[in-house]
């Protein structure tokens, strides 16, 4: 009788005897725990780091660009009126769409691609009619806007294909700069309505885009295709 109350006592103090005791298990738990708080934290510390000194090496690059879309706009001030034959040709076009509503040019499917005779291409003429409807103004007043957007969009599509190409800002902005500055795409763009102005300004775009997509893909793909 007494053994049995003596091994009853061990085991109530057994545990009063471990309290005291800390938990390796638990103890380890925590400190992974904390280990991993205090890694996620200077992690997303240094994430942010990184970010606002990538900001601050683009701004100089960024203003740069905007004084070359300034230079642009500067260099394009326009004169006494439009200028070029194309210019006319599309201004009587974009008026008569704007007067009648309609394309009267167009007889048959290949007058959508110029491939009529007497037909040319309506993607531009109905673009300025719509820009007239849109914005209320003349027709000559609205090809100079459209010729001030397309000088001011050149610097911007050709910074887009020196970033593709160099992945630099400085040699995009040198490439911004002189094609900006270029006599054909200032003739095609001062205050002169023309596609071929248009196709000069976006295919720097085109390639830029396409060059990203070519390089996106892995090189198994194109092992595959070849």
């Amino acid at each position: 009788m007494t053994e049995s109350i003596d091994d009853a006592e061990t085991l109530d103090a057994g545990p009063q005897g471990f309290e005291g005791k800390p938990d390796a298990r638990s103890s380890g738990k925590h400190a992974k725990t904390g280990d991993a708080l205090s890694k996620g934290e200077s992690g997303t510390a240094s994430a942010g780091a990184s970010q606002a000194r990538r900001k601050k090496r683009h701004m100089p690059a960024k203003l740069a660009l905007l004084s070359v879309t300034l230079l642009t706009i500067v260099l394009r001030y326009p004169g006494d009126h439009e200028r070029g034959v194309d210019s006319f040709s599309f201004h009587a076009l974009a008026a008569v769409v704007v007067q009648t509503g309609s394309m009267g040019w167009l007889v048959n499917a290949f007058s959508y691609f110029g491939l009529s005779p007497f037909s040319y291409p309506p993607a531009v003429p109905v673009s300025i009619a719509a820009f007239v409807e849109l914005s209320g103004l003349s027709v000559e007043a609205a090809i100079l806007v459209y010729a001030l957007l397309l000088g001011a969009v050149a610097g911007w599509t050709s910074f887009l294909l020196g970033r593709a190409v160099f992945h630099k800002d400085s040699p995009a902005l040198i490439l911004s700069f002189l094609f900006s500055i270029s006599g054909g795409v200032v003739a095609f763009t001062n205050w002169n309505l023309s596609s071929r102005g248009s196709l000069l300004v976006f295919v720097p775009l085109v390639l830029a885009l396409t060059i990203r997509a070519v390089r996106s893909v892995p090189p198994k793909s194109w092992k595959m295709w070849l």
